[in-house]
Protein backbone atom coordinates (compact mmCIF):
# COMPACT_ATOMS: atom_id res chain seq x y z
CA UNK A 1 0.00 0.00 0.00
CA UNK A 2 1.34 3.40 -1.00
CA UNK A 3 1.07 6.23 1.51
CA UNK A 4 0.72 9.73 0.03
CA UNK A 5 1.74 12.77 2.08
CA UNK A 6 -0.58 15.18 0.27
CA UNK A 7 -3.07 15.51 -2.57
CA UNK A 8 -0.36 16.53 -5.07
CA UNK A 9 1.56 13.30 -4.52
CA UNK A 10 -1.65 11.32 -4.81
CA UNK A 11 -2.52 13.05 -8.10
CA UNK A 12 0.96 12.38 -9.50
CA UNK A 13 0.66 8.72 -8.58
CA UNK A 14 4.28 8.42 -7.48
CA UNK A 15 5.52 5.31 -5.78
CA UNK A 16 8.39 5.04 -3.31
CA UNK A 17 11.63 3.49 -4.50
CA UNK A 18 13.76 4.52 -1.53
CA UNK A 19 13.06 6.54 1.61
CA UNK A 20 12.38 10.12 0.59
CA UNK A 21 12.47 9.44 -3.18
CA UNK A 22 9.67 9.07 -5.70
CA UNK A 23 9.55 8.04 -9.35
CA UNK A 24 7.13 9.49 -11.84
CA UNK A 25 5.75 8.44 -15.19
CA UNK A 26 6.42 10.77 -18.13
CA UNK A 27 2.83 10.23 -19.24
CA UNK A 28 1.33 12.83 -16.94
CA UNK A 29 -0.53 16.04 -17.58
CA UNK A 30 1.20 19.43 -17.71
CA UNK A 31 0.05 20.42 -14.21
CA UNK A 32 1.54 17.21 -12.85
CA UNK A 33 4.92 18.22 -14.29
CA UNK A 34 4.61 21.61 -12.62
CA UNK A 35 3.98 19.86 -9.31
CA UNK A 36 6.88 17.48 -9.89
CA UNK A 37 9.24 20.35 -10.62
CA UNK A 38 8.39 21.76 -7.20
CA UNK A 39 9.34 18.45 -5.59
CA UNK A 40 12.65 18.04 -7.42
CA UNK A 41 15.91 19.70 -6.46
CA UNK A 42 16.82 22.26 -9.11
CA UNK A 43 19.91 24.33 -9.82
CA UNK A 44 20.85 27.36 -11.92
CA UNK A 45 20.64 26.24 -15.52
CA UNK A 46 19.83 27.23 -19.04
CA UNK A 47 17.89 24.09 -20.05
CA UNK A 48 14.91 22.44 -18.38
CA UNK A 49 15.54 18.88 -19.59
CA UNK A 50 18.76 17.15 -20.57
CA UNK A 51 19.06 13.73 -22.10
CA UNK A 52 22.23 11.66 -21.99
CA UNK A 53 22.08 9.47 -25.06
CA UNK A 54 20.62 10.44 -28.41
CA UNK A 55 19.94 6.97 -29.76
CA UNK A 56 16.53 5.39 -30.28
CA UNK A 57 15.45 5.77 -26.64
CA UNK A 58 16.72 9.35 -26.39
CA UNK A 59 14.96 10.28 -29.60
CA UNK A 60 11.72 8.69 -28.37
CA UNK A 61 11.89 10.71 -25.14
CA UNK A 62 12.57 13.96 -27.01
CA UNK A 63 9.85 13.28 -29.55
CA UNK A 64 7.32 12.47 -26.82
CA UNK A 65 8.12 15.57 -24.76
CA UNK A 66 7.84 17.82 -27.80
CA UNK A 67 4.74 16.15 -29.23
CA UNK A 68 2.94 16.38 -25.88
CA UNK A 69 3.74 20.08 -25.76
CA UNK A 70 5.40 19.76 -22.36
CA UNK A 71 8.61 21.53 -23.42
CA UNK A 72 9.88 23.63 -26.30
CA UNK A 73 12.81 22.43 -28.38
CA UNK A 74 14.97 25.28 -27.07
CA UNK A 75 14.64 23.96 -23.51
CA UNK A 76 16.03 20.48 -24.36
CA UNK A 77 19.71 19.51 -24.43
CA UNK A 78 20.82 16.09 -25.71
CA UNK A 79 24.29 14.62 -25.32
CA UNK A 80 25.34 12.29 -28.15
CA UNK A 81 28.93 11.43 -29.14
CA UNK A 82 28.05 10.30 -32.69
CA UNK A 83 28.33 13.35 -35.01
CA UNK A 84 25.90 11.99 -37.62
CA UNK A 85 23.27 11.22 -35.00
CA UNK A 86 23.78 14.66 -33.42
CA UNK A 87 23.20 16.36 -36.77
CA UNK A 88 20.07 14.26 -37.37
CA UNK A 89 18.59 15.20 -33.97
CA UNK A 90 19.36 18.91 -34.47
CA UNK A 91 17.86 18.96 -37.97
CA UNK A 92 14.80 16.87 -37.15
CA UNK A 93 13.75 18.26 -33.75
CA UNK A 94 15.54 21.66 -33.69
CA UNK A 95 17.02 20.83 -30.26
CA UNK A 96 20.39 21.79 -28.84
CA UNK A 97 22.96 19.00 -28.80
CA UNK A 98 26.40 18.50 -27.29
CA UNK A 99 29.00 15.76 -27.30
CA UNK A 100 29.86 15.50 -23.59
CA UNK A 101 27.69 14.43 -20.69
CA UNK A 102 29.29 16.94 -18.34
CA UNK A 103 27.58 19.77 -20.22
CA UNK A 104 24.20 18.12 -19.62
CA UNK A 105 24.86 17.73 -15.88
CA UNK A 106 25.98 21.36 -15.57
CA UNK A 107 23.32 23.05 -17.67
CA UNK A 108 20.08 21.12 -17.03
CA UNK A 109 17.54 21.09 -14.21
CA UNK A 110 16.51 17.50 -14.92
CA UNK A 111 18.57 14.80 -16.61
CA UNK A 112 17.16 11.72 -18.35
CA UNK A 113 19.42 8.73 -18.95
CA UNK A 114 18.85 7.03 -22.30
CA UNK A 115 21.91 4.83 -22.66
Amino acid sequence: MVHYNNAAEKRIRGFPVAPGRKTFSLRQRKDDFNTISGLLMTKESSFEIGCIGGGQMGEALVKGLLKAGLYQASSLLVSEPNAERTKYLRDTYKIVTCDTTSQVWQKCNTVLLAV
